[in-house]
C-alpha cells in the first residue's frame, strides 16, 4: 500500500512538471531563474561594478544591441597609446559640431578643462579620461598624460569652463559625469575579452549561480514529493489530478 502511495505522488508530480515545465512547490522561483530576463537581472553602474568578484557570472549589454555572457575577470584601463588616439578622434569630432559639449552632461575625453587642485589654483588642460582611482589629462599633441588621485581635486569647470563639476569628483565619475577609460575584462566560450566601457549600455549580474539553480531544483523536487505523497494518501490527490487534467485539456 506503501509503495502504491510513492508510486502515485511520482505521476502527480509528472503530470505537474508536464504541465509547467518546473516542480510544483519550485514553480515561482524556478521560473524567474529558468526565464530571468533584463527586469529579474541586477544592473551594475560603477559603484556596483567595482563590488563584484571575479568570477561572477555576467551579461554585457553593448550600445549596438549585442549581448556577451561570461565570467567577470576583472577592470583594466586603454594604455597610453589608446588614450591619445582617442583624444585626437574626440577633438576631431568637436572640430566638426558632432559632439558640442552644450548638449551634453557629460565630461568626455578631449575636452578642455580647468582643473582646480585648490580653491584658488588650477590649470588648464586637456581632460584624457576617468578611472577608479583618479583623472587622466595632458597634452595629447605631445603625447603627455599626467594622473591626479580623486581625492585631490576641488572641482573642474568645462565646456568654455561655462559647466562646473564640484567635488567629490570621484562620485561624479561613479554616477556617469566623466567619461571613463576603463575596460571590462571578461572570460567567455571564445576567450578572454576586453570591452571599452563607453561601448557598454549595461551590465547585468546573475542573481543566482547555476550551481544554486541545481540545488534549488533537487530541493524544489524533494518538496513536491512529500506534498504529494500526503495528497494521494488524504485523497486530496483526486481533486489535484482532476485539476490538472482542466489544466492540460483547456
Amino acid at each position: 500500500m506503501k509503495r502504491n502511495r510513492i508510486v502515485q505522488s511520482i505521476l502527480v508530480l509528472l503530470i505537474a512538471a508536464g504541465v509547467q515545465g518546473c516542480t510544483v512547490v519550485g514553480y515561482g522561483v524556478g521560473y524567474m531563474l529558468d526565464h530571468a530576463e533584463e527586469s529579474d537581472a541586477l544592473r551594475a553602474p560603477k559603484e556596483e561594478l567595482y563590488g563584484m568578484d571575479e568570477g561572477d557570472s555576467i551579461v554585457v549589454v553593448m550600445h549596438d544591441g549585442r549581448r556577451i555572457a561570461g565570467r567577470f575577470a576583472g577592470i583594466g584601463i586603454l594604455d597610453s597609446a589608446d588614450i591619445v588616439a582617442w583624444a585626437f578622434v574626440a577633438g576631431a569630432a568637436r572640430t566638426a559640431g558632432t559632439d558640442s559639449c552644450e548638449k551634453r552632461w557629460q565630461l568626455h575625453v578631449g575636452d578642455v578643462i580647468e582643473l582646480w587642485l585648490e580653491e584658488d589654483e588650477y590649470i588648464t588642460t586637456v581632460f584624457l579620461g576617468g578611472h577608479r582611482e583618479g583623472l587622466l589629462h595632458g597634452d595629447p599633441q605631445r603625447g603627455l598624460i599626467f594622473e591626479e588621485d580623486w581625492s585631490d581635486l576641488a572641482g573642474i569647470r568645462w565646456c568654455g569652463m561655462e559647466k562646473e563639476l564640484p567635488p567629490p569628483l570621484g562620485y561624479e565619475f561613479e554616477r556617469g559625469a566623466i567619461e571613463s577609460v576603463e575596460l571590462v575584462r571578461m572570460r567567455t566560450t571564445e576567450g578572454e575579452q576586453s570591452l571599452r566601457m563607453w561601448e557598454v549600455k549595461r551590465i547585468l549580474k546573475e542573481k543566482a549561480p547555476k550551481r544554486m539553480r541545481g540545488t534549488l531544483a533537487i530541493i524544489g523536487f524533494g518538496m513536491d514529493l512529500v506534498l504529494g505523497y500526503f495528497l494521494v494518501g488524504t485523497g486530496d490527490g483526486k481533486e489535484f489530478l482532476e485539476f490538472l487534467g482542466d489544466a492540460i485539456f483547456q
